[in-house]
């Protein structure tokens, strides 16, 4: 095995430390955001919106995991197209969950004919149904969400 690069293991949220968890977590996003080459405040309005309280080990109502809420029906695809590092990925361990995340992000800002809006709601909404046009009403509704905050962080 080759050197291990020190990360963030799970922070866990109790209520006593949930705002010193939320900060961890938070420097974590604006680090790697900067690593990536993501605008740091738009990855801080994303987590927000897909797991405000910032818990590693969360699995949404549709069976999204973790910080970043990946889908999991595509995490094999985003682990095998985004994940480079030389440990095993582990969707629980908040740096692994948020470094494939914003990875994934920067590809959507990367699509040429996607503006900014059209990304962050490529990541709620899927790639396709964004090219197709066929977004659900809550992923509009979570684009617009997130665009704004991250236009009022600015």
């Amino acid at each position: 095995m080759g050197r291990r690069r020190e990360r963030f293991g799970t922070v866990p949220v109790h209520d006593c430390c949930l705002g010193q968890a939320m900060n961890t977590i938070i420097t974590l996003v604006l680090s790697l955001a900067l690593e990536i080459g993501v605008d740091g405040n738009l990855a801080v309005q994303l987590v927000l919106a897909e797991n405000s309280y910032m818990e590693p080990d969360r699995v949404g109502v549709t069976g999204d995991l973790g910080i970043m809420q990946l889908n999991p029906d595509y995490l094999d695809y985003f682990v095998d197209r985004y994940w480079d590092k030389d440990w095993e990925f582990n969707w629980r361990a908040p740096y692994d969950n948020i470094y494939v995340g914003l990875k994934h992000l920067k590809y959507l800002l990367s699509i040429p004919q996607f503006n900014e809006w059209q990304s962050i709601l490529a990541y709620n909404a899927g790639e396709g149904n964004v090219i197709r046009g066929t977004p659900k009403s809550e992923s509009v509704e979570y684009a617009n969400r997130v665009f704004a905050a991250w236009r009022g962080s600015r």
